[in-house]
Formats: structure tokens, sequence, C-alpha cells
């Protein structure tokens, strides 16, 4: 299994493939189903994910498929491994 990092996250921003969008706010650990606004539907339990917002970009493996999240009003949606300030 490969673990992307903050600089490949941010190659593939522009594909928006494997990203969760989140409100605005900085995680400090797992982020929960109730942050996310909106999620790539091809996500899958374990996959590695980009979790992009206005004040963050972070990376980690996700807990729950992408329709979960968005649907989800609680759960752990993404265990987060880096953040990155904006």
């Amino acid at each position: 299994m490969l673990a992307l990092s903050l600089e490949g996250a941010e190659l593939m921003v522009k594909s928006e493939k494997y990203m969760v969008k989140i409100d605005d706010f900085v995680p400090r650990g797992s982020i929960l189903a109730p942050g996310v606004i909106k999620a790539d539907p091809g996500i899958r339990t374990n996959d590695e994910v980009i979790v992009i917002g206005k004040k963050a970009l972070c990376v980690g493996r996700a807990a729950m498929s992408g329709k979960e999240m968005v649907e989800s009003s609680r759960g752990v949606a993404v265990d987060i491994r880096h953040v990155k300030k904006l």
C-alpha cells in the first residue's frame, strides 16, 4: 500500500479524484463525518485520500466510503496522517 505525502497531494489536487472537501477548520486528528461537505463517490474504505478545506490541506486514510462520508451524521470519515495549514 502506498502512502500519499503532502507534496504528492498538492500535485493531485487538480484531478479531484479521491478528494474530500471539509468545512472551514484545521483538523487536529481524525475528521468526523459531519465536517465533510463533499467527497468523491469513488472513495472506498482504506483508500488514501486528499482532504482540502479553506484553512488546510491534509492526507489520510478513508474510514468509510465517499458516499457514507456525505450521508452520515456521525463517525470517523478520515484518519489524518499529515496536515498543512493554508
